[in-house]
């Protein structure tokens, strides 16, 4: 076994992140990446350091000859007896990136449907308002399916998010590659996709009239719908490389913090439909999905410190 894999298994065995990692060796994440990538390879000062955070030789991750059982590292055996590792495929793997990929831009499509639904409400109701809440209803409704959609593709994957995974040799290898691949791509859909969502209030600011509040929704589908589709599609390798939110420690508390987002988000959707259906401006309330946006981001900050 070369030094990257046994670098990905004793980080993976000690329930450590790559953040965390490059935290205790005070070095950038992107080093840590790049030495369980094979790009590289740490200095002896380095080496030195790794073998006492892990309990094992510098032998041990120099040699490529040279095996060592879970008993002769310094791992918490209590951990690593009672922690049952999900083994995950190359195919497997595969698979699930080729199906995360399809569901982001589900669920991409989706949340951009539940935006234009109020835009397509402002262009119809000069025809007949009962066609225009139709057409609303239609719209979300296609959305909600989507996302349904999207979740039953996926569920034969949750233990990506819920359990400590076992990548077989040559997975974190492909998926770093696709992940370095995708990254300059993943960051100017995101610097788009922000920028729409800020040039968005141009049409409003313009004339408030209907035709302008659509066009401003539709603008904001569009960031917004990008942002969903690259977000959803870069956690996908998070998973896989058991990285930043979707690391073991993370992976602890995750069916609390899945409650509580989907019963935010219930009620966010919730208030929104009776908010807009009741005053009937359409062109105000919109705002509650960045306002919810903004406490969701708090309300995360506040959960995660508070499992730990």
């Amino acid at each position: 076994m070369i030094f990257a894999d046994k670098l990905i298994e004793l980080r993976k065995k000690n329930g450590i992140s790559q953040e965390e990692l490059a935290e205790k060796m005070q070095v950038s994440r992107q080093s840590v990446s790049k030495w369980e990538g094979a790009q590289s390879v740490p200095d002896l000062n380095k080496i030195l350091k790794l073998s006492e955070i892990f309990g094992v030789s510098t032998d041990y991750l120099l040699k490529d000859e040279i095996e060592i059982s879970d008993s002769e590292t310094g791992i918490s055996l209590e951990k690593s007896e009672s922690e049952t590792l999900r083994p995950v495929s190359l195919e497997e793997a595969g698979k699930f990136l080729e199906i995360n990929q399809q569901c982001a831009v589900l669920k991409a499509v989706s949340v951009m449907l539940f935006i234009l639904a109020p835009a397509m409400y402002f262009l119809l109701t000069e025809i007949s308002e009962i066609l225009a809440a139709v057409i609303l209803l239609v719209l979300i409704a296609v959305g909600v399916m989507l996302q349904i959609l999207s979740g039953q593709k996926l569920k034969p994957y949750d233990y990506l998010s819920e359990s400590a995974i076992d990548t077989a040799y040559g997975v974190s290898g492909m998926v770093k590659e696709r992940q370095t691949a995708y990254a300059v791509r993943h960051t100017i859909e995101i610097i788009i996709g922000i920028m729409l969502c800020i040039l968005s209030v141009i049409p409003v600011l313009i004339s408030g009239n209907d035709y302008c509040i659509a066009l401003t929704l539709g603008i904001i589908a569009a960031g917004v719908g990008l942002l969903v589709k690259t977000g959803k599609f870069s956690s996908g390798f998070q998973k896989l490389l058991e990285e930043e939110r979707y690391s073991r420690k993370e992976k602890e508390n995750y069916q609390k913090k899945a409650d509580i987002a989907g019963i935010y988000w219930l009620t966010v959707t919730a208030v929104y439909l009776a908010l807009s259906f009741i005053s009937g401006h359409w062109e105000f309330t919109w705002i509650i999905w960045p306002v919810a946006g903004v406490f969701f981001g708090v309300i995360a900050i506040i959960t995660k410190h508070s499992y730990k």
